[in-house]
């Protein structure tokens, strides 16, 4: 360091630094000669060492160093530089005895060049390079788990949880489609039958391949409650009929409901109040559908019958020679049943026979000089309909006599009178034992004698 202390006598300078000045010189024992001087230099770099560990989205750098002649200072400090084709390099000081760093919210799968620096205590500096690639995000598809849809009754929404086994990950989610934004969560709700939600794992920086789960509603609504509001199945009315109609569905909701008219081969929609209000006759059945298109089980059959046209009537009559008239009816009806009945108005109130099941009835009745009976049809509602026969008897005189100046001609029947009569050729009247208005020619009108006739009238 200088020439102002003891000279040391030898051949070896020990405990040298780095800039340490060495003096020396000749000595014969007695005197020393002229000197000479050499500065120690340490020129040589430190040894740098460094290795790194890696995540999916970060890297950590261990570093260290050591020198093999001056040293290195007791806490030396680091310069750490991360590097990537594509992007802005990231540096980081590692000092105060630290031995490690971390660069976070890297991209995955990317192989990065991490550079390491340090000085001696000579001020010479070392470096070492060396790569590590970040790791890649597991994929969704067997790393995440995800339960079954729970349904809200009210709501008619669904909702799932989500799980993963894979450490230091979380769950990300979209309803729909990729192209929204991420959400992160472990809970997906207000989800609807047919929405596909599609989830990855993420690590806070990248996310992993995607997986998906389309949500289902597998179960069918309820059988449809049938109020038919009154009406009885099967019972024929003329009234209209309204059915009103209850299913319930936990899951996706109800959508609509749906009539048979064939027994169940072909269906098609209808409101949840059904109304028939024109004649029919059919047996039908009802079920539900629901919002995903899950069918319900059919109801039980409904038999609507209503009914609101009279019966079609039919009536023939047959005079017979005995005074009897003889008169067989028939109805007919497009829907319902028939049933038969007579009525007399003779010489008692008018009053109906007994409602009778027969196709068709054959009626025999006494007769009377002039006689009008009825013949009604009521079908299963009590639309009635009904025809009228009329039967006109002449009761007969001994003679026709000839009281009139001209030719008396024979009989013919009179539709003015009902009867059969003479008639003269010069007066042109008609005559009958009821008829005493005088002719033309002054005297009575010829009196017919023919036996029982009779006129026959329908209506």
């Amino acid at each position: 360091g200088s020439t102002t202390g003891t000279w040391q006598t030898g051949n070896t300078v020990s405990n040298l630094e780095h800039n340490n000045k060495v003096y020396m010189r000749l000595w014969d024992g007695t005197n020393g000669g002229s000197e000479a001087s050499y500065t120690i230099t340490d020129s040589g770099k430190p040894t740098i060492t460094a290795s790194a560990t890696s995540t999916t989205n970060s890297v950590t750098v261990n570093v260290g160093s050591s020198d093999a002649q001056w040293g290195m200072p007791d806490k030396p400090t680091y310069t750490v530089t991360l590097t990537a084709q594509g992007q802005a390099a990231q540096s980081k000081t590692v000092k105060n005895g630290e031995t490690s760093c971390t660069f976070n919210q890297l991209k995955q799968k990317v192989t990065y060049t991490i550079t390491v620096t340090a000085k001696d205590k000579a001020n010479n500096e070392g470096n070492k390079s060396i790569t590590k690639a970040t790791g890649e995000v597991s994929a969704a598809s067997g790393n995440i788990t995800y339960s079954a849809p729970n349904w809200n009754a009210n709501t008619h929404k669904a909702s799932i949880t989500l799980s993963t086994k894979v450490s230091g990950m979380q769950i990300q989610y979209q309803v729909g489609s990729t192209t929204g934004t991420w959400q992160t969560g472990n809970t997906v709700s207000n989800l609807e039958h047919n929405n596909k939600v599609y989830m990855r794992l993420w690590d806070g920086t990248n996310g992993g391949s995607e997986t998906s789960y389309t949500i289902k509603d597998g179960t069918a609504p309820s059988t449809p409650t049938i109020n038919t509001n009154g009406y009885t199945s099967g019972a024929w009315t003329s009234q209209k009929v309204t059915i009103s109609l209850t299913a319930s569905d936990g899951q996706s909701g109800m959508s609509k409901y749906q009539i048979s008219e064939d027994n169940g081969n072909s269906w098609k929609d209808c409101a949840n109040s059904y109304v028939r209000d024109a004649e029919w006759k059919k047996d039908i059945k009802f079920r539900a559908v629901d919002k995903a298109g899950n069918v319900s089980s059919a109801s039980s059959t409904v038999q609507i019958r209503i009914d609101r046209t009279p019966p079609t009537v039919t009536l023939t009559g047959k005079v017979n020679d005995s005074n009897n008239v003889t008169l067989t009816g028939t109805g007919t009806d497009s829907l319902s049943n028939v049933y038969y009945a007579w009525q007399f108005p003779s010489n008692r109130s008018p009053e109906y026979d007994a409602w009778q099941p027969a196709n068709s009835l054959t009626v025999t009745k006494t007769m009377k000089i002039t006689q009008t009976f009825e013949f009604w049809v009521k079908d299963e509602v009590g639309n009635m309909a009904k025809k009228t026969a009329t039967i006109w008897k002449h009761e007969h005189s001994d003679n026709c006599y000839n009281t009139c100046p001209g030719t008396m001609r024979g009989h013919s029947w009179d539709s003015n009178i009902h009867r059969y009569a003479c008639w003269c050729d010069t007066c042109g009247k008609y005559g009958s034992d009821t008829d005493t208005t005088p002719e033309k020619c002054g005297k009575k009108t010829l009196v017919c004698g023919k036996e029982n006739n009779y006129e026959f009238s329908i209506s």
